[in-house]
């Protein structure tokens, strides 16, 4: 158990010096001795756990979209049914974890993280929303709102056009409520 907890602790502690780095630094400049001397670890203890940064920044990335996608699966199953308040938490978790979404996506230069949480999130709808028989306008339904939750959330964390959180919100439902309905 204890060697456990040893190798959570090391994770944790190169996963934030590298956060910590993101935020000073280009992340394409950050090294591995720059982790090593930041999280204060040894040389061995890194490379146990990683084999170099990229996968470290990899590995934060799959984490946070697998914490993404598991926030927001209440709030999914909610969309028709409380539409207002389903996208208004949408886009707040989207605007609350801002900071650490720009790291994972180098400010915007980087699109694996929307591009898949709009996989999973269309494959959410699909399963809890769009519910029945699986039809090719089911699916495209269900990432077409993937689509537009993500691009909101995109914009929401790049703050393009300056839009608060509610503002948002209330564009995406209206959008929403004209164009895609969970019936057929």
């Amino acid at each position: 158990m204890n060697e456990r907890r040893d190798v959570i602790s090391s994770r944790r502690a190169i996963c934030q010096a590298y956060l910590d780095l993101s935020s000073e630094n280009p992340q394409e400049a950050i090294t591995a001795s720059q982790l090593i001397e930041k999280s204060g670890l040894s040389r061995a203890t890194f490379y146990a756990h990683y084999s170099d940064v990229h996968q470290v920044q990899k590995g934060i990335q799959d984490d946070f979209i697998e914490l993404t996608v598991q926030t927001l699966i209440p709030y999914l199953r909610q969309l028709f049914l409380h539409t207002d308040r389903a996208v208004f938490q949408i886009l707040r978790f989207f605007d609350i974890n801002k900071k650490m979404i720009q790291a994972i996506t180098m400010h915007g230069r980087n699109h694996t993280y929307y591009a898949e949480c709009r996989q999973e999130i269309g494959k959410i709808l699909l399963r809890n929303v769009f519910v029945g028989r699986i039809t090719e306008d089911r699916i495209l339904k269900a990432m077409i709102l993937a689509s537009m939750i993500m691009d909101q959330a995109k914009d929401t964390v790049q703050n393009h056009l300056n839009y608060t959180v509610p503002q948002r919100a209330a564009v995406l439902t209206q959008m929403m409520q004209e164009g895609i309905s969970a019936g057929e």
